[in-house]
């Protein structure tokens, strides 16, 4: 039974916390007695009003306490929440946690939404692919329900731009993080696309998404974000997965090409010249006989030693001469004739990359492309596109006219007012 609160034996102070426990057990009352054995009532535990105080507890109870064997605190007992523990004096005290139950199951289905707070940047980009028109990414799938389902394009579509407004570009970590990031599986419907998946929907799509960013600046434009007082634009240098040193002209690159072809063909006569019908590989003669294997072995081993040998005076003939020199001070004069440096004035390609050159920025040289961006003076961007062009002297009409032809199918009919841009 639980001890009601205004208990006679409870009524006595916390400080008698061991003398009442003695008298519980004693009088065979079932309240302490029923805690010890791990019945631990609900309402006891939680210090509901109205119940015993926790103060009133002992300060020792123990597993085994009806038989007085001193077995295990109640701290330790695993029988009891975790939320109650008891004091190390005579006062019993409780701590007052949050509960930890990691296995706890929903009684109802959770909604993804609450597990992000009301104005994080994914619920932003999920509301604004709502409001986007996506046929451009079905039209590529069957309509008579037939195959293997796929995942859904709005889902795909939202990840997608989230990770890279999050600067994510990896499909790899994009699939890692719809396991990892609470982000990503609202945004998944907590499901995880193979990173194949992510990078083969992205290039089978790479013409829809580029439609939607006259959509999104339309939508900005009816937000009334779009300000085209003043359009600031400029270019940044963004590296190449090449190496510079892989950069070749094209009198290189047909000459290499012949060569691997020559190479082919002489490879292929002289192995017909040595083998004949047969493929190369078979074992020799004196080796598949297993009577001669053995002697062959054996021979190949005398020669090796013979050669180990032979290599060992020489070098220690090398190392009595060096001494000899060092001991004179005579050395061998002369060195390597300096060669003329190659002039690198011809156009040249990359063959990791052949769409990147060889560009320059504040920090040198590298391998990559020229980025050119306009933006308005809230940011927004009105036109964006990669060149191989090195400098930037030739990227202003170009960025400009995207600029306006992305306004044009915005629907924005206000002109550009100014446009700002550095000397490249």
């Amino acid at each position: 039974m639980a001890v009601a609160y205004g208990d006679p034996k409870l009524d006595q102070g916390p400080t008698n916390g061991a003398r009442i426990y003695r008298e519980c057990l004693a009088d065979g009352d079932e309240g302490i007695a029923g805690l010890v054995q791990g019945s631990r009532p609900a309402n006891v535990l939680r210090g509901e009003p109205g119940m015993a105080p926790w103060d009133a507890l002992p300060s020792h109870v123990y597993e085994d306490g009806l038989s007085g064997d001193a077995v295990e605190p109640v701290a330790q007992n695993p029988t009891i929440s975790p939320a109650f523990c008891v004091g190390s004096d005579d006062q019993g005290m409780a701590y007052n946690f949050l509960p930890a139950e990691r296995d706890q199951l929903y009684l109802m289905p959770p909604s993804l939404r609450d597990w992000l707070p009301k104005d994080h940047l994914a619920l932003f980009v999920l509301d604004v692919v709502d409001e986007l028109d996506l046929s451009g990414f079905y039209e590529r799938y069957r309509k008579d329900g037939l195959g293997r389902a796929a995942y859904e394009p709005s889902v795909m579509v939202c990840v997608l731009l989230y990770a890279y407004c999050v600067g994510e570009r990896s499909s790899r970590r994009i699939e890692r993080r719809c396991t990892q990031d609470v982000a990503f599986r609202v945004l998944s419907v907590n499901q995880v696309p193979d990173h194949a998946t992510i990078a083969r929907f992205l290039a089978s799509h790479e013409e829809a998404f580029s439609l939607l960013f006259c959509q999104v600046l339309a939508l900005c434009a009816t937000a009334g974000l779009v300000k085209l007082g003043i359009v600031a634009l400029d270019g940044t240098k963004m590296a190449a997965n090449a190496s510079g040193q892989a950069n070749a002209t094209r009198s290189d690159l047909e000459a290499e090409a012949k060569r691997i072809v020559a190479e082919a063909i002489a490879t292929d006569q002289e192995e017909d010249a040595r083998y004949g019908d047969a493929r190369g590989d078979e074992l020799p003669a004196d080796l598949c006989d297993p009577r001669s294997r053995r002697a062959r072995i054996a021979e190949a081993k005398a020669r090796l030693d013979e050669e180990d040998a032979s290599r060992q005076a020489e070098l220690a003939q090398r190392l009595a001469a060096k001494e000899a020199a060092e001991k004179t001070g005579t050395t061998r004069g002369g060195g390597r004739p300096l060669k003329e440096k190659r002039r690198r004035s011809e156009p040249r390609a990359n063959i990791t990359d052949p769409d990147s050159t060889i560009m320059r920025d504040s920090h040198g040289y590298l391998q990559g492309y020229n980025a050119q961006a306009a933006v308005t003076e809230n940011q927004i961007i009105l036109a964006a596109h990669v060149t191989q062009e090195p400098s930037d002297n030739h990227q202003l009409a170009p960025v400009v006219t995207s600029a306006q032809e992305n306004l044009m199918v915005a629907g924005v009919r206000e002109p550009i007012g100014a446009v700002v841009a550095d000397a490249g």
